[in-house]
């Protein structure tokens, strides 16, 4: 696995069912993991996710770890039969989609790493909020 750790799925999956679902060599994990990583791509706009995504250990961020649960799990669901899916791994996955939306669009608030210039070192993500152009106090103008 590149970001997650088989610790990490403790209280998502048992283990029993992560080894049934894993496949041989890990093939089907691994997959798993890169489906939910292609996931992430909204956030790219605003967040360093390749720096996310390279931390280890507990340097991870706890957020990013509990979608990334979600979405391998969902991911490592599809290898079997629809009705075999439980619903709380569709909802954890359903959530997990709209906290990437809602990050993305800076409409919530996260602890992800923002995008840095890398000659000035100034943050490049900006949020803006509200929907009303910027107002002169020039009275003239």
């Amino acid at each position: 696995m590149r970001y997650l750790t088989e610790n990490d799925f403790k209280g998502a999956i048992s283990a029993g069912t992560l080894t049934l679902l894993r496949g041989t060599a890990d093939a089907n994990l691994a997959a798993a993991e890169t489906n939910a990583i292609s996931e992430l791509d909204p956030l790219s706009i605003r967040y360093d996710i390749d720096a996310e995504l390279a931390k280890t250990s507990t340097d991870r961020n706890t957020v990013m770890i509990r979608i990334m649960i979600s979405l391998t799990v969902y991911w490592l669901y599809n290898t079997v039969m629809d009705v075999e899916i439980p619903e709380r791994v569709s909802d954890n996955y359903k959530a997990a989609i709209r906290d990437i939306e809602l990050f993305a669009a800076g409409k919530k608030a996260t602890s992800l790493t923002a995008k840095t210039d890398s000659t000035t070192g100034e943050t490049v993500t900006r949020f803006e909020y509200g929907f009303d152009a910027k107002r002169s106090n020039n009275p003239f103008n």
